[in-house]
């Protein structure tokens, strides 16, 4: 977990067994705590500066390091993203990625059910392996959380007479595509990063 910059004090409850009714220091950041969202960020940049990541310019919770050379001669990045609580790791050995940030002994990340595994699913969105036009990459569906929006809808709108969700929506896509091309275009330099940022929609 990571350290906190100001003081906190608790009344200790039963669930403290011999300590309870004795006031306690929080020396690190708990969920629930002010401070606790930005402690963790702070703590996790750190560590990713440390291992030679670096924030990206289009998202500061993206960040990437040049590694090397794969096998067939093409240089590549290693990215991290961190969103909250969330953890994903692209590369071509992304298991090491992991186990380096996660780190060792007394300054160890504790990972949920300490699992470091392939993606299922990311912030919502379906993750799975894909070969298009000869290359292996990820993709992500919005399916699985449209579904859940269309389920949360139908919850709330039930029982009134005046909302019906219609049995099928006209759409004028292919209910089936997936999108098949890659996107090779030009990455923005940085005076037309600020130009985009600064058109108003």
């Amino acid at each position: 977990m990571a350290p906190i910059k100001n003081q906190y004090y608790v009344a200790a409850g039963s669930e403290f067994g011999a300590l309870q009714g004795r006031t306690l220091l929080i020396v690190k950041a708990l969920y629930g705590l002010k401070e606790a969202s930005a402690s963790f960020r702070s703590f996790m940049a750190k560590r990713l500066n440390e291992l030679g990541f670096k924030s990206s310019m289009a998202d500061p919770d993206v960040w990437l390091r040049p590694t090397g050379i794969k096998d067939n001669g093409e240089p590549y990045y290693e990215y991290i993203w961190i969103y909250v609580d969330d953890v994903l790791a692209i590369s071509v050995d992304p298991r090491k990625v992991l186990e380096d940030l996660r780190g060792y002994g007394k300054d160890q990340l504790k990972f949920k059910n300490d699992k470091i595994q392939a993606p299922v699913n990311y912030l919502g969105a379906r993750v799975m392996p894909k070969r298009l036009n000869g290359v292996d990459c990820w993709m992500m569906t919005s399916v699985d959380y449209v579904n859940t929006a269309v389920k949360t809808i139908q919850e709330r709108i039930n029982g009134t007479k005046k909302w019906i969700l219609p049995p099928r929506a006209l759409t004028p896509m292919d209910s089936t595509f997936v999108p098949a091309e890659l996107d090779v275009s030009d990455e923005l330099d940085n005076w037309t990063q600020t130009r985009f940022k600064c058109i108003k929609r």
